[in-house]
């Protein structure tokens, strides 16, 4: 099996949305795990997987190559590509206040860091996602009177820009030390992770 780092940084700020949300607080929240945000594994496949079939259908790749690499819903054996959620890996020191401006910070071993957030219960789940998270809000126009709508005011919970994230990807059967071509192409390819893409939230 091999293995290889998928960066991820984040050119506008990110809502990978979960459905949840906080009475009266946050209409919809982005996935966290233990406060730190995170990009599920699944929204990363079914992502990578659009791009494949983009791909396949202009005809760069055969559908055989894509169902290879992806699997087949409803498949008696697993697909090659195993993709992991997506964690923290980088973060820019100016999100982090002035003492940090000068300098990103970087989680070598997520595993420990989570595991030290978890050892220290008095700071809260809620510390590293005040920390690294922001609220933003929208609401829709009215196409005539050029005004906002009632009752159509949301806020949601991002991620910040310039944030870096990394997912463990693991492929069986693998042949030589890089990336099978599809999966490079799709990666490249990948430009939108997150909720609201034509608004630009990730």
């Amino acid at each position: 099996m091999k293995c290889w780092w998928l960066e991820i940084t984040l050119k506008s700020d990110l809502c990978a949305a979960t459905g949840d949300s906080e009475q009266a607080v946050t209409n919809m929240k982005t996935a966290l795990e233990h406060g730190l945000p995170i990009i599920p594994a699944k929204r990363l496949k079914g992502c990578l997987l659009n791009e494949g079939k983009e791909i396949v259908s202009n005809g760069f790749a055969a559908q055989s190559e894509l169902a290879d690499l992806f699997g087949r819903p409803g498949a008696s054996h697993p697909a090659r590509l195993h993709i992991g959620d997506a964690h923290i890996y980088r973060i820019p020191g100016f999100l982090l206040g002035k003492e940090r401006a000068d300098g990103d910070v970087v989680l070598e071993n997520y595993e420990k860091e989570l595991r030290e957030l978890i050892r220290h219960p008095e700071l809260g789940e809620d510390f590293a996602e005040r920390l690294l998270t922001r609220l933003r809000t929208r609401t829709a126009i009215d196409k005539v009177l050029k005004t906002a709508q009632k009752t159509t005011l949301r806020t949601m919970q991002v991620v910040p820009r310039g944030i870096v994230f990394r997912s463990l990807l693991e492929l069986s059967d693998a042949q030589g030390q890089t990336p099978p071509q599809l999966l490079k192409w799709c990666v490249k390819a990948l430009r939108h992770v997150g909720l609201g893409i034509t608004r630009g939230y990730g």
